[in-house]
């Protein structure tokens, strides 16, 4: 057996929550397929990426299909190919959460919604995202308009879903314990993960030597870091299709903030959401992984520069299982195919997709 972190008292977890970690079916990836429209940053913000791209950017899209579909959360069917910028968005400062009623960002009209409390003993009550009142039924075109105004907005999009037979958990309830943006930059990615490998995927008594089993080719101690996915401007990907979500906003600078600032307690039985965000981070600088949707105990990435060789992705694989040991030893409840190996090289098939899907027993 792993050893397995102890959940905090008090905090329930419901077996109705099987919004699986899965991967996406065979999908599209190309470097050089439609154009992206870039825009010019503000100049006080000076955050560029390597090479002196700016990373406040917005999320332009353009799609050969027609409008892109992100679509439900838990749904495998993929449709459309979404044109998008290989780096991660930045806003330059977190913005402010809109009123209670109907809400309209820039050109983006949205229903009506309302400010969202955390219950934890930390927020004093303070909103920690603004939740739509109602799901919507075209989720993908809804969020790419709101996630490409995100530099100047500061207001980072999610698709929701909730517990399923438990009708507000957690997002209309407030079941967060949210933290600042100094309880993250406090954290190495590297350490988090490392700890991660330890506790949660080598077994106490590991029976299998260094480099051999389900860790293979890795052993006792962890690999490190996988190194950055392929540079490229802009990736072509295609996307779920069909569903509804519930929309909301975060105020951050990171999209992978927004797990930490809610306070998002999903991965609580693994980790607290500080060490997330942190992960998140360091994905999005790598990977371009971009933070798409959360459910109660699941996560949804969309990852621009996933790694293209073997040998990287065994890398990563090491990460996610660290990060996310039930993608690795529950691969009954994660993969839609054969063959359900609890081993990093079927984790590879996940990390080598654009669309990763995870989910915290």
């Amino acid at each position: 057996m792993a050893r397995r972190p102890v959940r905090s008292r008090g905090v329930r977890r419901c077996p109705g929550d099987r919004t699986h970690a899965t991967a996406a079916d065979p999908a599209v990836l190309s470097r050089k397929l439609g154009d992206v429209e870039g825009c010019r940053p503000d100049r006080a913000c000076g955050n560029t990426h390597r090479g002196g791209v700016p990373r406040c950017h917005p999320l332009r899209v353009h799609s050969p299909l027609g409008r892109p579909h992100l679509g439900a959360l838990h749904s495998n069917r993929l449709a459309e190919v979404a044109v998008l910028p290989a780096s991660a968005p930045r806003a330059c400062q977190p913005g402010l959460l809109p009123p209670a009623g109907p809400a309209r960002l820039g050109r983006v009209v949205l229903g009506p919604g309302r400010p969202v409390p955390a219950s934890g003993s930390r927020a004093g009550g303070q909103a920690v995202l603004w939740l739509s009142d109602a799901a919507v039924t075209d989720p993908a075109s809804l969020w790419w308009a709101l996630a490409e105004q995100f530099p100047t907005t500061g207001l980072w999009p999610l698709l929701l879903h909730f517990l399923e037979g438990e009708s507000g958990r957690p997002w209309e309830v407030g079941e967060f314990d949210p933290v600042d943006e100094a309880e993250i930059d406090a954290l190495d990615p590297r350490q988090v993960l490392e700890t991660g490998w330890h506790d949660g995927v080598v077994p106490i008594d590991n029976p299998w030597p260094p480099g051999t089993g389900p860790l293979a080719p890795f052993g006792s101690r962890f690999p490190g870091l996988a190194p950055p996915g392929p540079e490229t401007d802009a990736v072509a990907v295609e996307l779920p299709a069909g569903g509804r979500a519930r929309i909301a906003l975060v105020s951050c600078r990171h999209p992978a903030d927004a797990v930490a600032l809610i306070g998002w307690t999903g991965a609580v039985n693994v980790r607290p959401a500080p060490e997330v965000s942190v992960v998140l981070r360091s994905w999005e600088d790598r990977f371009g992984a971009i933070l798409v949707g959360l459910g109660f105990a699941t996560m949804t990435l969309l990852v621009t520069r996933p790694p293209t060789q073997a040998k990287d992705a065994l890398h990563l694989a090491a990460e996610v299982a660290a990060f996310c040991p039930d993608a690795l030893w529950q691969p009954e409840e994660q993969w839609p195919y054969e063959p359900r190996d609890a081993t990093l090289a079927a984790l590879c098939r996940l990390v080598r997709e654009p669309v990763w899907r995870l989910w915290f027993d």
